[in-house]
């Protein structure tokens, strides 16, 4: 509670002083806008308001499918990114005729510039809205609604992936307790996770940064890169991934059991935060000043730092607010959806695992939830796949969607 105090004093302080220095908030943010923005075939960016958070509106960009007998394809963007990193895999599918519609999550891309306009607005010091994954939701929902949606699927990239996995439970309830049973009503046919983040970042650092699994990924990737085949190499790793899954999953239980039942996840928050917001915010810091320094192929003004230290800040509450999705807390079932899951990883990812989706993938099959795990081709494939890998990944997901039954 104190260290969630020091927070918000700390943001308050920080846009007061902002305030003070009359900080332009709107002219930096158009001016991040115009350099990240990638000419498209796209309508101009539209603003949806929220009906959970009236005054509040999420960005989005919508295009319908080319014929009655394609799907809209609902593209989510991962932690600290913006729609425009979807726009690969979004002209591959507007290509083959697909829909397209894209969002920039709460405290993201455009949608942060709009918020950030109602905070000079009306002269608030701090953020009008909360970065949990369920509101993302609730207005991701609301859209599909408004706009008449029919017939969708959902690709989610790393924090976007869990949202997708997220908005996909709240369509099963909503089927479920009867409130899609008009023929007119939005449908979803399959979601896909693309290294999808499912986990805390903490939880990750003190549970599986030297797990046996962990290490043997980290070997068959070594092996790989000093010339051994792939494929003889994985055929043999993946059996022994699984085995220590196994073998570690009585030991996670008690683990898991013990923080929660006994109060130790409390003590264990408050350990691991002042270290884990300094490494986040410092990391967060560089990458947004990196990427913006790409654009605009200079040294950034102070105006413009100040910005990205917004943005940083900003980012870091959606990580905190990313601790109710855990879809690897093995003391919770995992939410059920009925439809197909295919979730496709990375052999060189950084930041989810093979072992972590392995772990997950299995977790679906023990929940009778129809899934399907699939790493790409390349061994040199990390994180960023949705950009480096998009004509495989392309590939991967209509692959699945073609094979699902065809739905009038």
């Amino acid at each position: 509670m104190k260290l969630k105090c020091l927070f918000t004093l700390i943001l308050v302080l920080m846009f007061s002083a902002l305030a003070e220095a009359r900080y332009p908030y709107c002219e930096a943010l158009l001016a991040l806008s115009k350099f990240k923005t990638v000419p498209l075939s796209f309508d101009h960016i539209e603003y949806f308001k929220s009906k959970n958070l009236p005054g509040l509106e999420m960005a989005y960009q919508l295009v319908p499918p080319r014929t009655e007998n394609k799907e809209t394809i609902v593209l989510l963007h991962g932690l600290g990114d913006y729609m425009e990193k979807m726009y690969p895999l979004a002209r591959k599918f507007l290509d083959d005729g697909y829909g397209v519609l894209l969002v920039d999550l709460r405290g993201h891309g455009y949608t942060l510039k709009k918020t950030l306009e109602v905070m000079m607005e009306k002269n608030l010091s701090q953020f009008p809205e909360s970065f949990q994954p369920e509101d993302n939701v609730k207005d991701i929902t609301d859209l599909i609604l408004d706009k008449g949606i029919k017939r969708f699927h959902i690709v989610g990239h790393s924090h976007g992936g869990g949202i997708a996995y997220a908005l996909a439970h709240k369509f099963y309830l909503m089927k479920k307790d009867g409130k899609l049973k008009s023929p007119q009503s939005p449908r979803l046919l399959s979601i896909h996770m693309l290294a999808p983040y499912v986990s805390r970042i903490d939880k990750f650092w003190s549970d599986s940064a030297f797990t046996p699994e962990i290490m043997l990924q980290e070997t068959s990737k070594q092996l790989v890169k000093a010339g051994a085949d792939a494929q003889s190499i994985y055929s043999v790793f993946d059996p022994l991934f699984e085995l220590f899954i196994n073998a570690n999953r009585t030991t996670q239980y008690f683990t898991d059991y013990f923080k929660i039942g006994w109060g130790g996840q409390k003590f264990i928050d408050t350990l691991t935060d002042p270290a884990l917001e300094i490494s986040l915010r410092k990391n967060f810091t560089q990458y947004f000043r990196n990427r913006l320094e790409k654009y605009v192929h200079r040294s950034l003004t102070e105006d413009e730092k100040k910005l990205v230290d917004i943005e940083a800040e900003v980012t870091l509450l959606v990580t905190k607010g990313n601790r109710s999705l855990d879809l690897l807390d093995r003391t919770h079932e995992i939410p059920p959806v009925n439809v197909d899951v295919q979730v496709i990883g990375a052999r060189d990812d950084q930041v989810v695992p093979m072992a972590q989706l392995m772990d997950f993938n299995m977790r679906l099959k023990q929940a009778e939830i129809r899934n399907s795990l699939v790493f790409l081709e390349d061994p040199q494939a990390d994180h960023f796949m949705n950009l480096d890998n998009t004509s495989e990944v392309y590939s991967l997901i209509t692959r699945e969607i073609r094979s699902l039954p065809k739905v009038k």
